[in-house]
């Protein structure tokens, strides 16, 4: 839309909507009253859509990213939302609204207006002794505390009577030109610094420091960590469409079985896991059933919740939801797996024909872990839907790998190994591509006695060590009687290295 010309209303009308109207003698709208509307149409066509920030096409910039870009103040982005700058407005998680500026169109209206924003960008609005009075009380802030600008500019903006946006232009300015700048301002981020944020954050460091080391505010250091976890999460999306129905999930997640006793840790030496595997009885058909089932309907929910996923500041309420069901799911397989140990010693000795601890050290660690693997991919793809018991498929997935495994005895010269000294590989990982992410060190769970009481909770709550289900930080606050703030301070300050 050009300015000059002017338009017939019916053909605006099928521009915005697709329908045409039928009119004898439409009205002619010039184009300059069109644009200074256009954008309020739009705002309230995709406020009453319900739209959310997974329907703007992206990438999409907020108000922040946009000042930025064009070194402008809020208001002055609203100024040209009246000249056909076209936002989405869009509802949160939280219900509130935001607008989100589509970035093909803003580089359109870029391409319209150049002219408008390079007088924007070099306008001074602030006379230069008042200039250099804000520069010095930002110096000064800045000897005693190291702030971000954006807080600076917070901090300055009453005692001068200004805007915080005005401030920071200011400022921003004058680092431009200054040999020793208040600040550094750096391009956009990299894949190589977001990385570097969503790895510090993972490793416990402090979010003040993250926004020092990287110029940029709290809120930006959460969306890119946000964002990263929801990478993550699609990484784990199942290759296949989950089956599960969770239409009745409440139900299927009820049983004992599916709430209680996901706590044991696996038999990490050979001397053990043979021990155990001696000692395992036979599993409830029932039992079993009702694990396999809670899993494919949590993992059913975890998918279709990714799947929903906006690609820009996803929500954190969303994304631990979804990663706390994959927990679950985790849990929920470890302990269907431990259930066929007594299957893996039984085919692994009648395929070799004498007792695994007869082998030496080295064999019994690779036979071991061969057949976990295998038996880990058969409990990940088990369906109880279709009947059957899961020894069916574990049993199946075992002898296909030692069909391809040299199982010759030892010779009369190799050396027996002492069982008891044996380590065994974790085979817990093979269950989940994403282990790592959703599970800290296994230290912290051997470490969590000796913390506090209150983080040892939050710690087992968070992660199922006290047997139960994994929780939520909303669900970990409401049984702690804490704000799910102080969950969140507290899990990460435990997990600190």
């Amino acid at each position: 839309v050009d300015p000059a010309p002017t338009y017939p209303e019916d053909w605006v009308g099928f521009r915005l909507t697709g329908f045409r109207p039928s009119i004898d003698d439409p009205s002619l709208i010039v184009g300059q009253a069109l644009l200074s509307d256009l954008s309020a149409v739009i705002e309230h066509l995709t406020e009453y859509g319900g739209c959310t920030a997974a329907d703007v096409p992206a990438p999409a910039l907020g108000y922040p990213e946009l000042s930025e870009r064009w070194s402008v103040s809020r208001r002055t982005i609203d100024r040209y939302r009246r000249r056909g700058l076209v936002a989405f407005r869009i509802r949160t998680h939280s219900g509130a609204t935001r607008l989100l500026f589509p970035e093909p169109w803003v580089r359109r209206f870029e391409e319209r207006e150049p002219d408008l924003l390079s007088r924007a960008r070099t306008f001074h609005h602030v006379p230069d002794d008042e200039t250099s009075r804000m520069v010095n009380a930002a110096r000064a802030l800045l000897a005693d505390t190291p702030l971000p600008l954006t807080r600076v500019a917070e901090v300055l903006a009453p005692k001068f009577g200004r805007a915080p946006e005005t401030v920071r232009q200011v400022i921003i300015r004058y680092d431009e030109a200054a040999p020793d700048p208040l600040f550094r301002h750096p391009e956009t981020l990299d894949g190589e610094a977001r990385a570097a944020i969503a790895r510090g954050f993972e490793e416990g460091e402090p979010i003040a420091a993250l926004c020092r080391r990287h110029h940029r505010s709290r809120a930006t250091i959460y969306r890119i960590v946000n964002e990263r976890r929801a990478e993550i999460l699609r990484s784990a999306a199942p290759d296949r469409d989950p089956a599960g129905d969770t239409t009745d999930i409440d139900r299927l997640l009820t049983p004992a079985s599916v709430s209680e006793g996901l706590d044991a840790l696996p038999e990490l030496e050979a001397a053990g896991f043979i021990e155990a595997a001696r000692a395992d009885g036979p599993v409830p058909a029932r039992e079993e059933a009702q694990r396999a089932a809670a899993a494919r309907a949590l993992e059913a929910r975890a998918a279709r919740a990714i799947a929903s996923l906006p690609r820009y500041d996803p929500p954190a309420r969303h994304l631990d939801r979804a990663e706390t069901d994959l927990r679950w799911v985790f849990l929920l397989r470890v302990a269907m797996l431990q259930t066929q140990r007594a299957l893996m010693l039984k085919t692994l000795q009648q395929r070799l024909g004498c007792p695994l601890s007869d082998l030496p050290g080295a064999r019994i660690r690779h036979l071991h872990a061969a057949c976990f693997r295998a038996a880990a991919e058969a409990v990940r793809y088990f369906e109880p839907t279709r009947g059957g018991r899961l020894a069916a498929p574990v049993s199946l997935a075992l002898n296909r790998v030692l069909a391809t495994l040299d199982l010759a005895p030892a010779g009369e010269g190799a050396r027996r190994a002492a069982t008891s000294h044996v380590h065994l590989e974790d085979w817990r990982p093979h269950l989940s591509p994403i282990h790592i992410a959703l599970f800290p060190a296994e230290r912290w769970r051997e470490e969590r006695e000796g913390l506090s009481a209150d983080v040892a909770r939050v710690l087992s709550l968070r992660f199922g060590w006290y047997g139960g289900p994994p929780r939520t930080v909303d669900e970990a606050a409401a049984i702690l009687d804490l704000s799910p703030r102080r969950v969140r301070s507290l899990q990460r300050k435990a997990l600190r290295p």
